[in-house]
């Protein structure tokens, strides 16, 4: 009995383990198959690392190629800026240069010019004793204006290129503006008997330096005689808006070509005129015009038809109207009772030394001459005078430190200091002397500063 429950109890058993075995066949099988999937994942994601460290690698290279390229790039522009910054670097010592040469040129030109002024003012001073004399010493007069227009204009140039020039700005009539401009280069149109008409202009006022818009016009003018031939005619007019002037100066000359209109206000620019017309200047006026407009707030255009058929220049300039009316101020007119001075005359140049020193003592002064500063101090010490007049680039001791010396040892007898030189007045020049002239010298304004300064105590 009990044999026989054994038997039967094993045989359900195994029965019962029939099931189990098949579900962990089943639980192998799918095992298997996750493995397989999991395998088959893991060479997808390896293959497509492999894939994308290609790209990278590829991408590396590219932005590495990239990086290199910016770099060489930016070296080159370094290189270029540093070079373009030596070429300006170069470029500006360049002008300084060249504005330093025309100033020094200027200076040195108008050395020489003084004794011929003086000069000519002696010959002109005889002209009764020959009937041809007159005629020879307003020959040499009128070059000698055109070489001090010349010198000034070089001047000019050099403190334009440097940013020198200084601008006394006040209110002034355009109708003062024009007619001093028609003033100074009457003399030309009247040489050449030619026509110049200035039509009514409106009433109404600038504001900058008299002397600078007088220049303007007075280079147009002169420009527009210069290229117009013999019998011509130029015509000034002018036509005021709410806030601004253009003044027209037209005539009817040899025009500019249409090739040579872009750059004529270009400095040393001649614009292909002929020979002969192009040895009367510089080609430096049309230059300083337009910088002195451009200065004032202004602006220059010309228009010409081309060659032979005249030429027109504009000239708009801010402007205020109806002006009222100004005070007249008669001309500072020289008395003619002379008034005798003692006069220390101090030049380095021997022929202007002796001219203007021949001129004062026909005009009844006393002059003591000397050629250097040392000597000239050592004039001043051993006698009492009532009017040094000295260049300030002497030899050795300059005109500045022989005022500043002679101010220290006769500061209780101090007299008259007049300067003369080829520069114009600078701070330091005004701080020295009591007054300035600028060679060539005016005898006419020496003796009008002689006669009317005032005797030291």
């Amino acid at each position: 009995m009990d044999n026989a429950n054994k038997r039967q109890a094993d045989s359900n058993k195994g029965q019962a383990d029939l099931p189990a075995a098949s579900t962990l066949r089943a639980l192998e099988e799918l095992h298997a198959h996750e493995i397989a999937r999991m395998q088959q994942a893991i060479q997808r994601l390896q293959s497509r690392r492999l894939v994308e460290t290609e790209i990278n690698k590829d991408q590396l290279a590219y932005l590495s190629r990239q990086i290199e390229e910016l770099r060489e790039a930016n070296e080159h522009l370094l290189i270029a800026t540093l070079n373009a910054n030596e070429m300006q670097s170069a470029a500006e010592s360049v002008s300084r240069r060249h504005a330093e040469f025309l100033s020094i040129l200027a200076h040195e030109l108008r050395g020489p010019m003084q004794p011929i002024q003086l000069a000519t003012t002696m010959l002109n001073n005889i002209h009764s004793l020959h009937p041809d004399l007159e005629r020879i010493g307003g020959v040499i007069g009128r070059q000698l204006a055109t070489l001090d227009r010349l010198v000034a204009d070089l001047l000019d140039a050099a403190r334009i290129n440097t940013g020198k020039i200084r601008l006394q700005v006040a209110a002034v009539r355009l109708q003062d503006v024009l007619d001093a401009a028609v003033e100074i280069t009457t003399p030309q149109f009247f040489a050449r008997n030619q026509q110049l008409t200035l039509n009514p202009l409106p009433e109404g006022e600038l504001v900058g330096d008299a002397v600078r818009l007088s220049q303007i016009f007075s280079n147009l003018l002169s420009n527009a005689s210069k290229f117009t031939q013999q019998g011509g005619t130029v015509v000034v007019s002018a036509f005021a808006s709410d806030c601004t002037v253009q003044v027209t100066v037209a005539d009817n000359g040899i025009g500019v070509a249409k090739e040579h209109q872009l750059d004529i206000f270009d400095m040393f620019t001649q614009c292909g005129q002929p020979e002969e017309q192009a040895r009367r200047g510089l080609g430096i006026g049309l230059s300083l015009v337009k910088s002195i407009c451009e200065m004032h707030g202004g602006a220059i255009t010309m228009n010409s038809a081309g060659t032979g058929a005249g030429s027109e220049f504009m000239v708009t300039l801010p402007f205020k109207a109806k002006l009222a009316d100004q005070p007249f101020a008669p001309p500072n007119v020289a008395m003619n009772t002379v008034i005798p001075r003692k006069i220390l005359l101090i030049e380095d140049n021997e022929d202007a030394n002796e001219c203007m020193a021949l001129l004062l003592r026909q005009e009844g002064h006393s002059v003591t001459t000397c050629t250097d500063g040392t000597s000239g101090v050592r004039a001043a010490q051993d006698a009492q005078f009532d009017v040094v007049i000295s260049d300030v680039n002497l030899p050795g001791m300059s005109g500045h430190e022989v005022v500043r010396e002679l101010r220290r040892i006769l500061f209780d007898h101090l007299p008259c200091f007049i300067a003369t030189s080829g520069y114009n007045a600078d701070r330091s020049t005004a701080k020295s002397f009591d007054f300035y002239l600028v060679k060539p010298t005016s005898m006419v304004q020496l003796l009008d500063i002689i006669g009317n300064c005032v005797l030291p105590a």
